[in-house]
């Protein structure tokens, strides 16, 4: 892996690289022989110029409903809006040099909130937001607990997903799926993706259902017929 991206460095200038992505070999557990499995492969990500290329932040679902604490590191005092100056304990409100009240505290679920020494809580108007999308609830504590997002960005571990699929049954097949991270993230919709090690086709398949223009290139009488009849069913 060091010696290829070395090689790619002079190609596509060492400025250039992005990334290195780790995605995984296969879901097939072995245990045979005298060394730890090779269970990972890599992507090196690359730009055309250090600065200014096309990249887009992809995101997957979360696949479940999870809450975390409402703290986050970091003291801070705002002030009160008006309307819930009332729900506030006196022993919490400050006056800024404007005469405004500002407090720590925060009105969560209707009642008043104080975090941790050194920690905050979202603003009040994002809580209120929050409360509208049933995104905010008090956990078994009593303590105010909020939603994740279900949508989470992408990083450079894609081992979550297999990058290797048998659809064709053509050696070293890489999955759709992964072909479909790899061309969301670095095209837009009319650009020409280009394959020069085609194997099975499957980027030519995935550009072509994400409406990009796609060139590939490969030597093997298979390679040949196994992508024109992918191609021809889509």
């Amino acid at each position: 892996g060091h010696y290829i991206k070395l090689v790619l460095d002079e190609v596509f200038g060492k400025d250039n690289f992005k990334n290195q992505i780790v995605v995984s070999k296969s879901n097939r557990i072995k245990t045979k022989g005298k060394k730890f499995l090779s269970w990972h492969d890599t992507i090196f990500l690359y730009s055309k110029a250090s600065s200014g290329a096309f990249f887009n932040h992809i995101t997957k679902s979360r696949g479940k409903e999870e809450w975390r604490q409402m703290d986050n590191d970091g003291e801070q005092w705002s002030i009160i809006p008006h309307k819930i100056l009332h729900l506030h304990s006196p022993k919490n409100i400050k006056y800024d040099d404007n005469g405004n009240p500002i407090s720590r505290a925060k009105i969560i679920c209707g009642k008043e909130f104080l975090p941790p020494n050194g920690r905050r809580f979202p603003s009040q108007e994002t809580i209120f937001e929050l409360e509208s999308k049933k995104a905010i609830k008090l956990n078994s504590n009593k303590n105010p607990t909020m939603l994740k997002p279900d949508e989470i960005p992408l990083t450079d571990d894609w081992t979550d997903i297999s990058s290797y699929s048998s659809i064709t049954n053509y050696p070293t097949e890489n999955s759709e799926e992964l072909l479909e991270r790899v061309i969301l993230s670095t095209t837009e919709v009319g650009d020409i993706v280009l394959d020069f090690f085609a194997g099975s086709g499957t980027t030519a398949a995935v550009a072509e259902k994400l409406g990009r223009r796609w060139i590939v290139c490969d030597i093997g009488k298979l390679s040949f017929y196994t992508m024109q009849k992918r191609i021809l069913t889509i």
